[in-house]
């Protein structure tokens, strides 16, 4: 649902209107002689009420980690699931920093929760993730300077296994005891390293005299 609309009046200006709490809307400070000044006035309000929302929730020391990251989760345009998602990992994998003033998170914090956090890396990946997307809306927002988690320990995500490999020989014994019918694409799609996608899309042009041409 929509929390604000701009629209035109009988007289040629533009007005908004925000949507309250309790489903009544309110008009936004007179009309505006174009819709971009509509536009820019109502985000000008937005990041207002933002702030004032962020320092609402707030211990004296700035605001508090998880009140202000649930602000910023349902304030952005995302799907239920995702918001959902987003809602576990801050109960889950940041529980340590819930009660936590953000400016008060220092990159030993960090350090310290990655190493922790360790049994769980995909978990753990997309944590520092959304840490980051909140911390980058307080440092917007002038609460912090600097993020506590850009340190070199903390980059590159969460480790990968090495992947198996595949050598020629094991591709040609498995060719072997496939339909022929299947064997043409495996071989263009082994040979060239094309993805399903890009080898479902060749057609007959793609061919020349054997050759396969990108």
């Amino acid at each position: 649902m929509k929390r604000a609309t701009i629209d035109q009046i009988p007289s040629g200006n533009w007005r908004v209107r925000i949507r309250q709490t309790d489903g009544s809307r309110i008009s936004l400070g007179g009309t505006f002689k174009t819709k971009e000044d509509a536009q820019q006035a109502l985000e000008l309000a937005e990041a207002r009420r933002l702030i004032e929302a962020a320092r609402s929730v707030t211990d004296g020391d700035g605001p508090l980690f998880a009140p202000y990251a649930t602000h910023c989760i349902d304030e952005a345009e995302l799907r239920p699931r995702t918001k959902a998602n987003y809602h576990s990992l801050l109960r889950t994998a940041l529980a340590d920093f819930r009660d936590r003033p953000i400016q008060t998170i220092t990159p030993s914090d960090m350090r310290m929760w990655w190493s922790d956090q360790g049994d769980h890396p995909t978990n753990r990946r997309n944590a520092l993730w959304l840490f980051r997307k909140v911390v980058a809306m307080a440092i917007e927002d002038g609460f912090i300077e600097r993020d506590p988690s850009l340190s070199k320990s903390l980059r590159g995500g969460a480790a990968h296994k090495p992947r198996p490999g595949f050598t020629e020989d094991q591709f040609l014994t498995v060719i072997e005891h496939v339909e022929p019918i299947y064997r043409v694409p495996l071989l263009v799609a082994y040979s060239a390293h094309t993805r399903l996608g890009e080898l479902l899309g060749l057609n007959e042009e793609d061919y020349n005299r054997g050759l396969l041409h990108g």
